[in-house]
């Protein structure tokens, strides 16, 4: 059945969104996420990573008030709001370096 699956994801016959959304544990699992934030999420880390900590540190700011339980929120919002006061370093390559797992 893998054997099939990675077939069909690397022939293009079918996405891993499309494999996943005929999947219902999958679906089960988000049956409650919510897609505004899902996108705000999206936006904040496109910003990140684009190097716009402006914006990114604005919608890191909204993720963490919307939920303060979120730690990839929580984490994005220290790095960007509490260490770098939403000032992109001039070092910034569009990832950071993992100090520790």
């Amino acid at each position: 059945m893998k054997r099939d699956l990675f077939k069909r994801l690397y022939s293009g016959s079918i996405t891993t969104w499309q494999e996943f959304n005929n999947d219902h544990e999958f679906l089960e699992l988000r049956k409650n996420v919510d897609p505004e934030y899902e996108e705000l999420f999206a936006k904040t880390y496109r910003a990140y990573i684009d190097g716009d900590w402006k914006t990114a540190g604005e919608g890191a700011a909204k993720l963490v008030e919307q939920r303060p339980e979120d730690g990839p929120a929580v984490n994005l919002n220290k790095i960007i709001n509490t260490k770098h006061n939403r000032k992109t370093p001039e070092t910034w390559k569009g990832y950071r370096e993992l100090t520790s797992k």
